[in-house]
This record gives structure tokens, sequence and C-alpha cells, in this order.
């Protein structure tokens, strides 16, 4: 089977399962079923349009890109992408607080400049 690792991109992100295009969590802070309370989302739906969740991901990526960064990375197989990582500067991604009475355990948020794994898809095998 023929594999390649290709750098995240506006192009890539179509690649992408919609729920992954569309999630906004390690890049925004908006947690998946939350936008419905996000300011962004919200005054959208006041003007009585839908809010696109995956240009805003898009956007966050070009942003990257423009300064020089890779935001994450795509792995394709037999033209088709099967993995997904997004990964890069601490800085870069959304830390939630602490939120005591839940059970997390407090944790400080990483250095900027730590390279921090935020989160990875990896398709079912065929």
């Amino acid at each position: 089977m023929n594999r390649r690792v290709v750098p995240l991109s506006g192009a890539t992100l179509d690649t992408l399962p919609a729920d992954c295009r569309r999630c906004r969590y390690w890049e925004l802070g908006i947690a998946p079923g939350a936008s419905a309370r996000h300011p962004v989302d919200a005054a959208a739906r006041r003007d009585g349009a839908q809010h696109d969740a995956a240009a805003d991901k898009r956007a966050w990526i070009e942003d990257r890109l423009a300064s020089g960064g890779v935001p994450g990375w795509t792995v394709q197989a037999e033209g088709e992408t099967v993995a997904y990582a997004l990964a890069g500067p601490a800085a870069w991604f959304h830390h939630p607080p602490d939120r005591p009475g839940t059970g997390q355990v407090p944790r400080p948020a990483p250095p900027p400049a730590t390279t921090q794994f935020a989160t990875q898809h990896l398709a079912p095998p065929p």
C-alpha cells in the first residue's frame, strides 16, 4: 500500500471527515456541540445564516501556514486520507481552564514553545 505524509493545509482539510473539518475545540476553544452558545455562531443564527465552522478551521490553518508553521499532517493511502494529526507549538492551541469539582487533575498550560500533539483521527480499516 502506497502511503505518504502530507502537511495539513486548506486543501487537505477538505479530505478530512466532516466532524474533523468542523471541530474547532483545540483551535478556538469551541467544544463540539457547544456552537449554539458560541457568540460567532449565535450571531450568524440571528442573521438567519448558518455559520461555517469549517471556514473557521480553514482560516486557523491558513494563519498558521502564513506564519511559517505547519499545524499538522495527514496520512494518505491510495489517494484517501486515512489519518490526521493536529500538532504544533503549544501557544497555537486552546488550553481549557481547570474546573474545580469536576474530578480533573489541575494542570498548568504547557510552555508556549513546547510542541503539543493536540488531536488525531484514524480512519477505521476498510
